[in-house]
């Protein structure tokens, strides 16, 4: 095959993932649409009116109820119609970091925690309750909710307290059904496995790029853990910030791992400018008024913005690459952001992320995921600067056949078996070098100028055949890259 015809092939298979991701992306918007359940209502709240206690009642929207830690009553009207209930316990859906009283047509009803007043000592209630109503009170006709609501216990200003306000099926158990979450549990065993093939790949080939994709999933666990446990544990509303911040913190840590990704393509200006607005946008967002879901949100789509950028500005300079995967999730994640941000929080998030782990796990048998020497910066004539003995000396790249880790420093081996000592990690060093040079293994590096034959071994193991006949061991993850290369032509003989 010549290497015509190869290049064409190899482009033809990235083409294809990217194709194959991008319809993958579209079908989880349909797919988190249908698998997102939502709490079975009969009436949901949306206007209502709200006052300070004892003050002027004011027209408002359920969502704009906030946290001063002030008293506030809240009322709306519900209108039952003959045939609007079905014949089961009802109940009064509440779900919020607040305490209330509840009211049904002035009737005191139930309460979700204490409310502190009068002398009274209060207590923060749990996130969601659910109080029951009974039959003879649910005739047709007008009735109307009324809340006190108090946020004492919460410890912060929260632009939005009352998460929902709803009529619905009573039942015994306030917590969330467990329902609610068999589609996040399932892709968490999803991408628990895939964070532990990225660290396998990362340790076994000496991968950065894996080893940041598995440090990216292990942030998404977190995050997703974090929104289950509301299944599993109702607790106060006090400890609503504490989990909150934790989806807040690991947010911002999967989109930070994603920056790191670009590190091999800092040393172009361009690049660097892009880091430097997404990273004042950052903390332009952290001054803004912007907190809850949409803060962890809007900081996660800032932050890995900007890898998302670069690659696809790079993928534009440079022709199509893998790289496009990532600008393919962000707009994805962007996109069903408007259609509901809670989709994207409670579902769609984690099917995004599935994918596009996937299909970078995928590219590492594909033709190299994000390569790390893909560089056109680099000259032909590189020479390594060494040292010895206080004396510093050069050696062109093409002198040398393997590089070898040596703990913190790096072997050169050269075409005489000299061996140089270079004050670098070889994972550093392999940022550097031409393409002529490629990674084969977790602690090699191998001139494929230099190369004769891959071998495979008994036990799915492999190795390099090198001109002079040395050996090499090569990481298996790493095969289906050197066959590609080898393919191509790219620096063999």
């Amino acid at each position: 095959m010549n290497s015509s015809k190869a290049a064409g092939q190899a482009l033809l298979s990235i083409r294809a993932l990217l194709i194959i991701t991008t319809v993958l992306l579209a079908l989880g918007l349909v797919l988190a649409r249908s698998l997102a359940v939502l709490e079975d209502v009969y009436w949901l709240a949306d206007e209502v009116k709200i006052r300070p206690l004892e003050g002027a009642w004011l027209d408002a929207r359920v969502t704009d109820v906030s946290g001063t830690g002030e008293l506030t009553e809240l009322a709306a009207e519900v209108q039952i119609l003959n045939d609007t209930l079905p014949d089961i316990p009802i109940g009064i859906l509440l779900s919020g970091p607040f305490s209330a009283e509840i009211y049904w047509d002035e009737e005191l009803v139930g309460e979700k925690g204490i409310v502190e007043r009068d002398g009274k000592s209060g207590s923060p209630g749990p996130i969601d309750s659910i109080t029951f109503l009974p039959s003879n009170r649910l005739s047709p006709g007008i009735h109307q909710i009324r809340l006190l609501i108090s946020t004492e216990h919460l410890n912060y200003v929260a632009p939005r307290i009352i998460h929902m306000l709803a009529i619905g099926p009573y039942r015994s158990d306030d917590r969330r059904p467990l329902r609610y979450y068999v589609t996040p549990i399932i892709l968490l065993g999803g991408l628990v496995l895939l964070m532990f093939q990225n660290a396998r790949i990362a340790r076994s080939a000496g991968s950065r790029v894996h080893g940041v994709l598995s440090v990216f999933a292990f942030f998404v666990v977190v995050n997703l853990l974090a929104e289950i446990s509301r299944a599993v544990v109702n607790y106060p509303y006090n400890l609503h910030l504490f989990r909150g911040t934790v989806m807040w913190v690991s947010a911002i840590g999967a989109g930070a791992s994603l920056v790191f990704l670009t590190a091999d393509l800092r040393r172009l200006w361009w690049v660097r400018l892009i880091l430097l607005i997404c990273a004042v946008g950052f903390v332009v967002s952290q001054l803004s008024d912007i907190s809850g879901d949409r803060q962890i949100v809007h900081d996660f789509m800032i932050l890995s913005a900007a890898p998302a950028l670069v690659f696809m500005i790079y993928s534009l300079k440079q022709g199509i690459s893998f790289r496009l995967i990532l600008p393919l999730f962000w707009v994805a994640s962007l996109v069903s952001q408007f259609i509901s941000y809670g989709m994207f929080l409670d579902i769609y998030f984690y099917i995004a992320t599935m994918i596009f782990l996937a299909g970078s796990w995928y590219a590492t048998y594909a033709g190299s995921i994000l390569p790390a020497n893909q560089s056109e910066a680099i000259s032909d004539a590189y020479r390594f600067a060494l040292k010895n003995a206080g004396r510093e000396y050069y050696v062109v790249s093409e002198k040398v056949v393997v590089l070898r880790a040596a703990s913190n420093y790096t072997e050169l081996i050269d075409t005489s078996g000299k061996v140089h000592l270079h004050a670098k990690r070889l994972g550093d060093l392999m940022q550097e070098v031409p393409d002529d040079f490629m990674r084969v293994h977790r602690s090699v590096g191998v001139n494929m100028a230099y190369v004769k034959e891959l071998k495979s071994m008994e036990g799915s193991r492999y190795q390099l055949i090198l001109n002079d006949d040395q050996t090499v061991p090569v990481s298996r993850y790493r095969v289906t890259d050197i066959r590609e290369r080898m393919k191509l032509g790219q620096g063999l003989s």
